[in-house]
């Protein structure tokens, strides 16, 4: 029997199982069930890929809280995809995240991963299907069996590679029947031409049907679109790294506070806007910078999974803000919470941020005491301004205790 939610409500899970544990039935499940699709929607954001590979951390520590002994309980995605819109979401688009999401929840070691769905049904909405309803076999399909065919029907998960300079790029090897395989990509926007190996390797590439032979030493470009390599030299297997968490955005699990800093070009540590390219940068006369919001424009953030615990409660959230030019301005701050009990996971804190006339930067501080920031809807937080004239945001920053 499998514990099941809507998107990725893990806190639901927690409470779920302490209930269970509490009515003296800790063990009465076989597995867990999510449909986290709107943190797949992030993968068009530069490291998007970060909420998705820290699913499962957080998940495993609930488990090792509320029921230690389904600490090891398999976690199956029983619904994931990429609606086609023929805009922001094109068949290719799809197919791109499909190979992502499969790769990093195969990382994760994610038992099973369904996509949503088979082909398109009569009657309902469409754009979901790996098969369209004429018949036709979209390209998340056709990528779904150039996965089949350059991995076998059972894949054996080596470890990850932090791939070009800098280690930005995401690389995940797995023991595959042809041999160790490579499925590499960039975060969105990045590029790399650094990676080469030792031996010739076979590439399968996107727009599906590219297949083609990469020369011993010759350089393969990275790019946002995933590729897929067999052949892989068995040197650069030996150092895929399997015990250590993944290293994308860094490690923060020590840290006091997590911070997102609009400095030139947006820096993070710890902390990562969402949709930031809809946000552009704002330079002002004095040389300070910060991101451009328009008119009534919320910008929401999720911190990195290694700072917050499912069972974390407590935070403060601090934002400086500048305007650039007179009329109303003010904001309240929408968190998630642990519980949503039934309703909306997310919900304002009712303290009104109202910015005054000054020209300068301002800060403001909230305290939230029933927090749970598990990425449900693809962010923990957002701060939403209410007939508001355009102004910027300059920094973030997130701690578990007051600022000093």
């Amino acid at each position: 029997m499998g514990l099941t939610v809507a998107s990725f409500d893990a806190p639901y899970l927690l409470r779920a199982i302490r209930a269970m544990a509490d009515a003296g039935k800790p063990d009465a499940f076989d597995f867990l069930c999510i449909h986290p699709y709107e943190i797949a929607d992030g993968l068009s954001d530069p490291d998007g890929e970060i909420p998705f590979l820290g699913m499962t951390r957080l998940l495993r520590d609930a488990l090792r809280d509320a029921s230690p002994g389904k600490a090891d309980a398999e976690i199956w995605i029983t619904e994931i995809g990429r609606r086609l819109d023929g805009q922001a979401v094109k068949e290719v688009d799809a197919a791109r995240a499909l190979v992502k999401l499969y790769a990093m929840a195969m990382a994760q070691g994610v038992a099973r991963t369904l996509w949503f769905e088979a082909r398109d049904p009569a009657g309902e909405e469409p754009g979901f299907g790996l098969i369209d309803r004429a018949g036709r076999d979209r390209e998340s399909y056709k990528a779904l069996r150039m996965m089949a065919k350059m991995m076998g029907p059972t894949p054996r998960y080596l470890g990850w590679l932090a791939l070009g300079v800098g280690g930005r790029g995401y690389g995940f090897l797995f023991e595959c029947p042809s041999g160790p395989v490579l499925v590499a990509w960039m975060p969105a926007g990045a590029t790399d031409n650094s990676l080469a190996f030792d031996g010739d390797v076979s590439v399968a590439a996107l727009p599906v049907g590219l297949y083609y032979l990469l020369r011993k030493g010759q350089q393969l470009p990275l790019t946002n679109s995933p590729v897929i390599l067999q052949g892989i030299p068995r040197d650069l297997v030996a150092q895929a790294q399997r015990t250590k968490p993944f290293p994308w955005g860094g490690d923060h699990s020590r840290a006091k506070r997590v911070v997102f800093e609009a400095d030139g070009l947006p820096t993070t540590r710890g902390l990562h806007q969402v949709r930031g390219a809809s946000t552009p940068p704002h330079l002002f006369p004095d040389g300070s910078t910060g991101v451009r919001l328009a008119s009534n424009q919320a910008a929401s953030f999720y911190v990195h999974p290694s700072f917050a615990a499912l069972k974390d409660r407590e935070f403060y959230v601090r934002v400086a803000v500048r305007r650039l030019g007179p009329g109303n301005l003010g904001m309240n701050l929408r968190y998630e919470v642990a519980d949503g009990q039934g309703a909306n996971p997310y919900r304002n804190r009712g303290d009104w941020f109202a910015v005054s006339d000054d020209p300068g930067w301002q800060t403001h501080t909230w305290r939230v005491a029933d927090a749970s920031f598990a990425k449900m809807w693809g962010y923990d937080f957002s701060f939403v301004p209410e007939q508001s004239v355009p102004f910027v945001i300059g920094k973030v920053e997130v701690s578990k205790t007051p600022f000093e």
